[in-house]
């Protein structure tokens, strides 16, 4: 039977994806149809650090993309990213993030003047008060959102707790193999019933073996173990073991080196045309991709691996994301390099830098696509 904490997590999850879409449709177009910012950084005509909005547009989109892939995940009919501790760490990462980015909206439109010197109400001023406010609300479900996955991990983790309590446990027919490896033998599993919990069928699992069996059992374990590791090399086994978060870190790499030569190719205005459609895409594909490698490596490093599916699903939004931004670079590279008589060479080498490396990056994401799919292996 579904718990209430997962009925509620779902509830959660699909309204943070409606306040995301309602966010970025306002951050978008919230300026009489125009880009509206956080920062106002393209609003007005004067010289401002980008950076806010970088963050910003990292941190609407990646949360968007994250949000709709753990989804699309329960559709697919599993739930274990609910108890994830990767799902804890990006729903509290977020909360700073969204708070933070609410905090400089309603920090720059408060004190926001237009351009008429005599009119003190402005459309744009209240559109963007209005996106801080709903940012800090964002801040507030990815809080309760945390919470939720706590319970879930702290309830999975007494579940596990309670192999070493009794000699007559229930566990998940996937904890089979896990358990063989714990000395445990399990002699039957039993078939699905209503009254089996939420994480699938039952297994009746009993200690059969005495105290001198399991060590003899361990110790031929050690033999085969040497054995495996006299075959193979020690870097074709961390290869193995290791090969996912390697991609995650390499993709993770690219994207910083991508954004970096993109912010000082934007310094000179003419290279992109000042689109700020353009301009949205690059930020969006590239900080929010960093963001969304970046929990999952800290995730991996503290032990948890997150499912092949969700894995998938954030690699085939980012091979997307970063073929679009790529296709955008250099269309941008093509139509206004041409068309100025004294291009900026430095500006426009950094430019068509930033799109080599999103190709590369989009190919990396389109090998771990593949490798993912075809060995079905938890991130």
């Amino acid at each position: 039977m579904v718990s209430v904490q997962t009925i509620a997590t779902i509830v959660v999850k699909v309204f943070k994806i409606v306040l995301n879409i309602v966010i970025l449709v306002l951050y978008r177009t919230g300026y009489n149809g125009e880009f509206l910012g956080v920062g106002g950084t393209w609003n007005l005509n004067e010289e401002k650090n980008p950076d806010a909005e970088i963050v910003a547009s990292g941190v609407i989109v990646g949360y968007l993309i994250y949000t709709l892939v753990q989804v699309v995940t329960f559709l697919f009919g599993t739930t274990e990213h609910k108890r994830a501790l990767g799902d804890i760490v990006m729903n509290f990462v977020g909360v700073f993030l969204w708070i933070a980015v609410g905090a400089v909206a309603l920090h720059y439109w408060g004190g926001y003047q237009g351009e008429h010197q005599f009119q003190f109400v402005f459309a744009e001023r209240q559109v963007g008060l209005a996106v801080g406010a709903l940012c800090v609300i964002q801040g507030a479900v990815y809080l309760l959102d945390t919470v939720l996955a706590i319970i879930h991990f702290t309830k999975e983790q007494l579940k596990l707790e309670c192999l070493y309590t009794g000699s007559l446990v229930t566990i998940s027919p996937i904890s089979k193999d896990f358990l063989c490896e714990l000395d445990i033998y399990a002699v039957t599993i039993a078939p699905l019933t209503e009254d089996v919990s939420e994480f699938g069928g039952g297994a009746r699992v009993v200690w059969a073996m005495s105290a001198g069996d399991r060590e003899a059992e361990a110790q031929a374990k050690k033999g085969e173990e040497g054995d495996g590791n006299e075959r193979d090399s020690r870097a074709a086994a961390a290869l193995k073991r290791n090969w996912c978060i390697g991609l995650r870190i390499t993709e993770m790499i690219l994207s910083v080196i991508a954004i970096g030569l993109i912010v000082g190719a934007l310094y000179s205005p003419q290279v992109v045309q000042s689109d700020h459609r353009h301009i949205a895409l690059i930020f969006s594909s590239y900080s929010s991709y960093i963001i969304i490698t970046g929990v999952l490596i800290i995730a991996r490093l503290l032990g948890e691996s997150a499912g092949w599916r969700t894995s998938i699903g954030f690699s085939i939004m980012g091979f997307i994301m970063f073929t679009a931004a790529a296709a955008v670079i250099f269309y941008d590279w093509h139509r206004s390099y041409y068309a100025n008589l004294r291009p900026n060479k430095e500006a426009y080498d950094l430019l068509i830098s930033s799109g080599v490396f999103s190709i590369i990056n989009a190919a990396v994401f389109l090998v771990h696509i593949f490798l993912t799919f075809k060995k079905e292996a938890d991130y």
